[in-house]
């Protein structure tokens, strides 16, 4: 059910919502490599702690660009007069 007061999102909504599933995207990669270099140097080693903030990053950013992206945004545009 659409809402009369929803607005259609903006092209710049849209890249919000591509950017942060390709940010979930790399978070997953980071875990997916934070793994494998956990079994060869182990967790107390920089580089994993380097990934691991990483990913974290990851989904932080993705959270906040999804919540851009599907924000309700009203027109503020200007009334055109003819």
């Amino acid at each position: 059910m659409k809402d009369e007061m929803t607005t259609p999102r903006s092209l710049l909504q849209k890249i919000s919502l591509f950017a942060a599933g390709s940010s979930y995207l790399s978070a997953v990669v980071t875990l997916y490599v934070l793994h494998q270099m956990v079994g060869e140097v182990g967790m107390e080693h920089v580089y994993s702690a380097a990934l691991l903030a990483t990913c974290i990053f990851f989904l932080g950013a993705g959270a906040v660009l999804q919540i851009i992206g599907t924000a309700n945004l009203p027109d503020l545009s200007l009334p055109r007069d003819p």
